[in-house]
């Protein structure tokens, strides 16, 4: 469902993260474990469009997506949710990550 193959991505000169391969299965469950500074936020931001790898393929359900903006990777089921801070929380978490991916 979810590939990376050889993902690499800087921030300017700096390299954040090198070469990430994983595999996520349809009803797999992953956690991301890591210190501050680790590149938890990078790779999410990266997965959902935020951020654009500089080497590396990023595939979802069989489309690659590595270039794709965010609002693209929404419409194919993928989206980005803070750590822990709902927008309004009043409002669904769909509702939520629908309006964060179209502002």
């Amino acid at each position: 469902m979810l590939k990376l193959s050889g993902v690499s991505v800087a921030y300017g000169s700096y390299l954040a993260l090198q070469d990430i391969h994983l595999e996520v299965a349809p009803g797999e469950l992953v956690v991301l474990l890591g210190a501050n500074g680790a590149g938890k936020s990078t790779l999410f931001k990266t997965i959902s469009g935020l951020l654009k790898p500089v080497r590396g393929t990023i595939e979802f359900k069989g489309r690659n997506i590595t270039r794709l903006p965010p609002h693209k990777t929404v419409a194919l089921g993928l989206a980005h949710c803070l750590e822990g801070r709902a927008l309004f929380p009043e409002m669904t978490v769909y509702k939520n990550l629908w309006l964060g991916a179209y502002t």
